[in-house]
């Protein structure tokens, strides 16, 4: 399993804040569909324990578009869309 390489009360506050940008997008009256998936699949056992506690489905892809890498939207959409 990858290491985590941000702390996870950093993660677990930039996913509330994310929860709730999506929560004022939808009019704050709606709840949205929660799920996580793992930047670059740094998966961290604590982070999973949290999502788990909250509902938070955590997700993959089986496909390499290297979005961990610093490359551009436009290369990770060429690497995304590969045979």
């Amino acid at each position: 399993m990858p290491k985590q390489s941000r702390p996870v009360g950093q993660s677990k506050k930039e996913i509330q804040d994310g929860i709730a940008a999506v929560t004022r997008s939808l009019g704050g009256s709606a709840v949205p569909a929660l799920f996580f998936r793992f930047h670059g699949l740094e998966r961290a056992e604590a982070l999973e324990k949290y999502l788990a506690s909250q509902g938070i489905m955590i997700w993959s892809a089986d496909v390499v578009p290297d979005d961990w890498k610093q490359i551009s939207p436009d290369q990770v959409i060429e690497r995304s869309w590969r045979d």
